[in-house]
């Protein structure tokens, strides 16, 4: 029974070795990349894995279980949207998008939960070729926990496995981008100005719902008129603006405001904020306010091809017509101020 005892331990233990000493040498990380060029524009690409609800338009696993489930946060493009997914065959898991670049680029972490947990991270990147084509990159990079991961990695190979999948979703993303109409992006020239520093009174809104948006903006107006009414504050004859700061498909980060000559002292939810001076391009848009997204599109398009930065976190737009006493929304005027370096 001794020498029966101590020969399971030698076993035990040439086993251990075996399992625990070999991942020790092995690959700790792994990189998968694949690109493709596709006849279109960044503008036209861009949607398709910026906006995760388009991803099953392309995807290279939604083909290999069509009943897969998937989940959407409510915002589904920009920093912090979120997908989720349960299949039979590709297990579950929840990728989250993590920064995003308007026109350019998403990184991504991807949470896997079944067959296995592991966490994983990656890339979506649209480089402009020409007028004419632009190149697409997806890349996937993680790490290989000891010992497991390391030994699974050694028969599976995720770096070849996943850059065949991501060949086969990047085709069939080509096929669906040149085969869909293709859109354009308006002219935008703007104006270079210095303005000088401004105060305007105004309210805050962190998140205001894009339908509720002019709603909001006109509510304000009327409130921070009665507090200039109440004050004696001097309103200076200029259209009325709104600051925005962060605009996504559900909500818009928003202040909406009034110029005046100085700042009064103030109670409540009116606050006096100022403007900066300096530079500033401004771009003229005409048309109903529900129209302006391919606006400010080009208007981003613009800045990131011109190698333009922004010197605030906010642009702003200027109400030059009044809609109370032009009907024809086709001939409303707005300006729209880019701080810039």
């Amino acid at each position: 029974m001794k020498k029966f005892g101590k020969i399971s331990v030698i076993v035990i233990l040439s086993l251990a070795f075996i399992v625990m000493v070999p991942p020790i040498f092995m690959a700790r990380s792994y990189t998968a990349s694949s690109s493709i060029v596709i006849q279109s524009s960044q503008y036209n690409v861009f949607p398709y894995f910026a906006d995760l609800r388009n991803w099953e338009k392309w995807s290279p696993w939604k083909e290999k279980d069509s009943a897969a489930k998937y989940t959407y946060s409510e915002n589904t493009m920009g920093a912090g949207s979120t997908m989720e997914w349960n299949s039979k065959k590709s297990g579950t898991g929840k990728m989250t998008t993590v920064q995003f670049k308007k026109f350019h680029h998403i990184n991504y972490q991807w949470d896997f939960v079944k067959p296995f947990r592991s966490t994983s991270g990656g890339q979506f990147m649209v480089e402009k070729l020409n007028d004419k084509e632009v190149k697409v990159t997806w890349t996937n990079t993680g790490k290989l926990k000891w010992p497991l991961d390391r030994w699974f990695n050694t028969f599976v190979n995720f770096k070849k496995m996943l850059e065949k999948d991501f060949a086969k979703g990047l085709n069939k993303l080509k096929t669906v981008v040149e085969s869909s109409p293709q859109k354009t992006l308006p002219v935008v020239i703007p104006e270079k100005m210095e303005l000088k520093d401004q105060y305007i009174l105004s309210m805050m809104y962190l998140a205001v719902r894009n339908e509720q948006i002019s709603q909001y903006i006109g509510e304000s107006y009327g409130t921070i008129l009665k507090t200039i009414n109440r004050t004696g504050t001097v309103q200076l004859e200029q259209p009325p603006l709104c600051l925005y700061y962060s605009h996504n498909k559900v909500t818009t980060k928003m202040r909406p405001g009034l110029v005046v000559a100085t700042c009064p002292n103030l109670q409540g939810d009116v606050e006096c904020f100022p403007i900066k001076g300096g530079r500033v391009l401004r771009f003229s848009y005409l048309g109903g306010y529900n129209n302006m997204e391919p606006t400010y599109d080009a208007i981003d398009m613009y800045l990131q091809e011109n190698k333009i930065n922004k010197r605030e976190n906010y642009t702003w737009e200027s109400y030059i017509s009044d809609p109370g006493t032009e009907p024809d929304s086709t001939k409303w005027l707005t300006y729209i101020y880019v701080p810039v370096m």
